[in-house]
Parts: C-alpha cells; structure tokens; sequence
C-alpha cells in the first residue's frame, strides 16, 4: 500500500502517537488545520485526519521529556 497518510495514521493509532506537521513547513506547502484555518480567515481547513500542526515549542518540549527523538527530514 502506498498511501503514505493512510500508512501513518495507522501506525500512529496502533502505537498511540502524536502526528505533529511543523508550522512553517505546514505554512509552506499550504496545509491549515482549524485552528490556522481561523487565524487566516480561511473557511476550510485541509489537514489529513489525525494529523495536526504545532511549533517549535513542542519540539522543544518533546525532546525535554522523551528518552530519544526520531526527526525526519532537514
């Protein structure tokens, strides 16, 4: 199967994970989840299900409190 979504929401509902988009990169590629959704005026948001947008702040936070920190990407 190579619905990528799809294969991450599955495994975040198997494992009970977080699903965190980063904002900028969000921003960047034009994702909005409700809460951006309000914040721009926009009237739909486009954000897969189970997935959700935060800061660095989380991450920050996240790497406070975790034993390691898996990060994909640049």
């Amino acid at each position: 199967d190579r619905h990528i979504q799809k294969r991450w929401t599955e495994l975040a509902e198997e494992h009970e994970l977080d699903l965190v988009v980063c904002v900028a990169a969000a921003q960047r590629r034009g994702l909005l989840d409700e809460d951006e959704m309000k914040r721009h005026g926009k009237d739909a948001n486009n954000i897969a299900p189970g997935f959700r947008i935060s800061g660095l702040g989380q991450l920050i936070e996240a790497g406070i409190q975790c034993d390691r920190l898996v990060v994909f990407g640049d």
